[in-house]
């Protein structure tokens, strides 16, 4: 299925339709065109899990939006990168920042078995304009990207798994 905007440079169909309402698409003129989506998981992870997504939801997307406000470029991410130390150091976990002050890596649990979870920090050198209240705060850098998304995402998962009774 393919996602399409609603734009009305599309051309029309020779039914006279637009092509995105001749087609299977989500995105219409008159909103999204989907049924329901049931979170089959919904109350059946862990107790513990369920516990931190009801509870860490609104930190997840606080971090999110203290991320977008404040980017930083490549190699320049040391704010960003001691936001994400502190906060893991919060629950007791120990980061290790990278040579160069940018980056880290945080070992959760331990064991012979692992999984790696990885995300990108950085913003991209260029000057936002979309006039939100999180908007960027950094001439010339901001996250249009997904960066920041992606780190508050990756952040709010170590913080989960840094709740579980047992890995």
């Amino acid at each position: 299925m393919t996602v399409l905007d609603s734009r009305p440079e599309l051309p029309m169909e020779g039914d006279g339709r637009r092509h995105d309402e001749a087609s299977d698409v989500l995105i219409t003129d008159s909103g999204v065109s989907m049924s329901d989506v049931v979170d089959m998981g919904a109350g059946r992870g862990p107790a513990w899990l369920d516990e931190w997504l009801t509870s860490g939801a609104a930190d997840v997307v606080a971090w999110r939006r203290h991320i977008h406000a404040h980017p930083e470029v490549s190699r320049q991410e040391h704010e960003t990168t001691e936001l994400i130390a502190g906060v893991l150091r919060s629950v007791g976990l120990h980061p290790e920042i990278l040579p160069g002050g940018t980056g880290l890596i945080c070992d959760i649990g331990s064991g012979e078995r692992c999984v790696a979870l990885r995300a990108d920090i950085d913003a991209l050198p260029l000057t936002e304009n979309t006039g939100l209240p999180f908007s960027s705060t950094n001439e010339g850098a901001c996250h249009a990207c997904g960066h920041d998304a992606h780190t508050a995402v990756l952040l709010g998962a170590a913080m989960a798994l840094a709740s579980a009774p047992e890995l």
